[in-house]
């Protein structure tokens, strides 16, 4: 979860575990598509590696719900796709939340003055909210930052039910995400982080009926302020935007992977020299530095 461009400005956006997405039923017992936080792994789960997108899924009493994430062409963003599928004859209500700490920290120390001494300090972390784009950002606004990007975001195309900025309220006594106050209680408490842990947490309730499919599409990533924010919700969180980017993607990576395919009596030669090598190829070329 390192953020870093062309221009060498680099942050990392997500503390340990980066990403969470949790599924509590009416009777408070918590599972996940991803199997994490859950106690156990969801009937039917299925995780798939592709060029363009990483997706997990499971059911849980004839609910499934699929988890996909994927990352466009020309935004240093995620794009998330969560879709509960009700399989059963009668109507069912989930709370799902999303869970994102932060760190809002980089490697780029040098001589940066307060930076180098305050970069890991919590004391100048602030939250806000955005509610024009049903969205939650934070910032690090240590004095000598080198670039604008120490900020994250988390929106979705959905009006949450209710959010989360301080790490501490979200958690709680614990500090686990297995036992989490907020999901525990089935909500938010809608705090607002300031001098201290931060934190990127929606939490939406959802109602299907039999055989209905509900999707949420979140956003998620670097920003510079609530400027560039709207503008990424703008273009990204509109319909069908997220499938038309994975496709652009997974043809990209597509036509990379069938350029020049190298065969050998070592299937996993073949691996390591058609997809390896050239990933890594693309992220030299990208970050303009040579790979081991």
């Amino acid at each position: 979860s390192r953020y870093w461009n062309e221009r060498g400005e680099d942050v990392i956006l997500f503390d340990s575990p980066e990403r969470t997405l949790a599924v509590r039923k009416p009777n408070g017992d918590v599972w996940s598509p991803a199997v994490f936080p859950g106690r156990t792994t969801p009937k039917g789960y299925r995780c798939t590696y592709a060029p363009a997108a990483w997706t997990a899924s499971g059911e849980d009493e004839q609910v499934r719900v699929t988890w996909r994430i994927g990352v466009p062409l020309d935004r240093s963003v995620e794009m998330w796709t969560v879709t509960l599928e009700n399989l059963s004859k009668s109507v069912v209500v989930r709370d799902i939340f999303v869970y994102l700490p932060l760190q809002l920290r980089g490697y780029c120390l040098g001589s940066l003055g307060l930076y180098r001494f305050y970069g890991a300090n919590t004391m100048f972390n602030r939250a806000y909210e955005q509610p024009e784009q049903n969205a939650v950002w934070a910032d690090n606004r240590v004095p000598g930052m080198p670039h604008d990007r120490y900020k994250a975001f988390l929106a979705c195309d959905v009006k949450p039910t209710g959010t989360d900025t301080a790490r501490d309220a979200f958690l709680g006594l614990s500090e686990s995400i297995f036992a989490a106050d907020a999901i525990q209680r089935g909500k938010c408490s809608g705090s607002v982080g300031y001098f201290g842990p931060l934190c990127l947490a929606m939490h939406h309730g959802v109602e299907l009926k039999p055989g209905a499919t509900r999707e949420l599409n979140f956003l998620t990533g670097p920003t510079s302020g609530p400027e560039e924010t709207a503008r990424l919700c703008g273009e990204l969180l509109a319909p069908g935007v997220f499938a038309r980017e994975i496709d652009r993607v997974a043809a990209i990576r597509r036509r990379e992977q069938d350029a020049a395919i190298i065969r050998t009596a070592v299937p996993g030669l073949d691996r390591l020299a058609n997809t390896w090598v050239k990933c890594q190829n693309r992220l030299g070329v990208l970050h303009r530095k040579g790979f081991r």
